[in-house]
């Protein structure tokens, strides 16, 4: 009988996750977390047998770099948090700016999460184009980025995908 999964979260910084992390692991690749001076290596990860990052047309194309892409999110974040809260001439305003600009940048939610399973009677190349066509429909088309892999594990494939 077939089983289905398909599972849907956020990367929270305030459960000590990095999407660099994430991507590093999806894609069974090693991955500089500028944010953490953190290497994320998981090349020795196997049944990674597709990986790819899926833009709108109008994207720059630095956004295919994984490195790149997903420091730059976490990056956003910080930049973000630093514009709205930035201090007060006031000392006890100012002081509850700063605390509230590192509770901000500490419960930052940096990426969106999806992983769900494929079925067995597909192929590589099918279950590839079912799911590049899912993402695109319901991510690409909306002008988000998408970095995502399958998993091709015997009895268990899967697939991975990160969303900006």
């Amino acid at each position: 009988m077939a089983q289905y999964h398909f599972h849907q979260s956020f990367v929270q910084r305030s459960q000590g996750s990095s999407v660099v992390a994430h991507a590093a692991y999806i894609a069974g690749d090693a991955l500089l977390d500028t944010r953490t001076a953190l290497h994320h290596t998981y090349t020795s990860k196997q049944h990674v047998a597709v990986s790819a990052i899926l833009a709108p047309d109008s994207a720059d194309d630095w956004v295919y770099d994984r490195a790149l892409l997903w420091n730059a999110v976490e990056q956003f974040e910080d930049d973000l948090a630093h514009r709205r809260f930035r201090g007060h001439r006031d000392p006890d305003k100012h002081e509850r700016s700063l605390r509230a600009r590192e509770d901000y940048m500490s419960l930052a939610q940096t990426g969106l999460k999806v992983r769900g399973s494929l079925p067995l009677e597909l192929t590589l190349d099918q279950s590839q184009e079912a799911v590049e066509t899912f993402l695109k429909e319901r991510f690409v088309s909306r002008g988000l980025i998408v970095d995502y892999a399958l998993h091709w594990e015997s009895g268990n494939p899967h697939f991975h995908a990160l969303v900006t």
